[in-house]
């Protein structure tokens, strides 16, 4: 069997694996998302692992025959994807600290992808397009692990800082985070699923009247940023 056909059965099989264990856990999200936390992400943000998931399924089963250079991508990603749903799919079985080390080791993992994807040349925008949805939720939960581990160890401070002040330090992170990411990989989506993520935060209705104000500021940044962005792509397309 050509190796192209044997790393896409890979890929389809492994995301499979996801969705099944996930099924068998009655629910389709994975990691931990703050829960109780002041930066909980509210319920309605969560939709986007529908999203996630929808777009993987198609770049799992879209056909690439005719277009030899997301062919040779694909080679090029390898075990990587496999890899990466395996420890997806970790972090639907295992609790506490260890679901964070799979949710990290997926980031991890999945980084490697979009740098791959990102560098290719003459691949189809749709070969990228996964994976910037993908990454960019990894990312804003990899910003909400540390609240969860300090409250597993109980730590109410750090540095002279509680809770609330480090929320505030971390949406700023979050904006300029998201912000270099948009402007250096020129990459529109990533940009959306961080202004959704700040809509999320500014309803989740525990931050404080400041971190509102931070939170409206860092959505219309981002988001004008990403429109910015997509208008710049679809002028070089005309």
């Amino acid at each position: 069997m050509e190796r192209i056909k044997v790393l896409r059965l890979a890929d389809g099989v492994s995301f499979g694996a996801v969705l099944l264990t996930a099924f068998l856990k009655n629910t389709l999200l994975t990691g931990t998302h703050g829960e109780g936390l002041l930066i909980e992400l509210p319920p309605f943000t969560l939709a986007i692992w529908g999203v996630i998931y929808t777009v993987l399924f198609v770049w799992c089963v879209r056909p690439i025959v005719s277009y030899p250079a997301d062919r040779a991508l694909i080679e090029d990603i390898g075990w990587w994807f496999p890899l990466n749903m395996l420890f997806l799919g970790a972090s639907v079985f295992i609790d506490g600290y260890w679901t964070i080390v799979a949710m990290t080791l997926a980031l991890v993992t999945l980084g490697v992808i979009y740098a791959k994807t990102q560098h290719h040349p003459n691949r189809s925008p749709w070969m990228r397009s996964p994976f910037s949805v993908y990454l960019a939720w990894l990312s804003v939960l990899s910003f909400v692990h540390p609240f969860i581990i300090f409250d597993m160890l109980h730590v109410s401070s750090l540095f002279g800082m509680d809770e609330s002040m480090w929320l505030t330090v971390v949406i700023v992170l979050m904006l300029i985070t998201s912000g270099l990411f948009v402007w250096t990989q020129d990459d529109w989506i990533f940009g959306i699923v961080f202004a959704w993520t700040f809509t999320g935060l500014y309803f989740n209705g525990q931050v404080s009247s400041l971190q509102q104000v931070l939170l409206v500021l860092s959505f219309l940044a981002v988001f004008v940023s990403s429109l910015f962005i997509l208008k710049r792509r679809g002028a070089m397309l005309k």
